[in-house]
């Protein structure tokens, strides 16, 4: 019974994270042409083709959702009392790895954290706690219909 209890909250968690990380994707203004992201061509102030400026018009960058998000969690946990000043000590983990649990969070898609065998006491949980990294990996790729200048950027 605790179980069915616990994939409930996860998949809640989950599902929250994911509608905080895609909620800008209704903003997407990229405009594509024939699966290619319509660009000025050359070293230009501006480049992209951005929908979402009345009557359109190139700009220095637009939105687009990416492929995918990358994020590490360290803790994950259910706690009996309030978590303020830091004070972890009525709390039971689904997730607590130093190392931390990667999840790949992909656009379009769902699916559940890889998190490892765990057991919680029964018990009445009222608060929640989450430590994730800092660290936001985001994946994207497209094509442009004509050649690029720009930076690129590396972990």
């Amino acid at each position: 019974m605790k179980t069915l209890h616990l994939n409930k909250i996860i998949i809640l968690i989950g599902l929250f994270l994911i509608s905080i990380t895609f909620s800008t994707g209704a903003d997407a203004s990229c405009r594509y042409n024939s699966g290619l992201l319509d660009v000025q061509s050359g070293n230009q102030e501006y480049q992209v083709y951005d929908d979402a400026i009345a009557g359109g018009r190139y700009v220095d960058a637009c939105n687009d959702t990416p492929d995918e998000y990358e994020i590490t969690f360290y803790k994950l946990g259910l706690c009996t009392a309030t978590t303020a000043a830091n004070d972890l000590s009525s709390c039971q983990y689904i997730v607590n790895n130093t190392s931390g649990v990667t999840h790949v969070i992909k656009a379009g898609t769902s699916g559940a954290m890889a998190i490892p065998e765990f057991s919680i006491d029964n018990g009445t949980y009222t608060h929640m706690v989450i430590l994730v990294s800092n660290k936001l990996g985001i994946k994207h790729s497209f094509t442009a219909a004509n050649s690029l200048t720009g930076a690129s950027s590396s972990a």
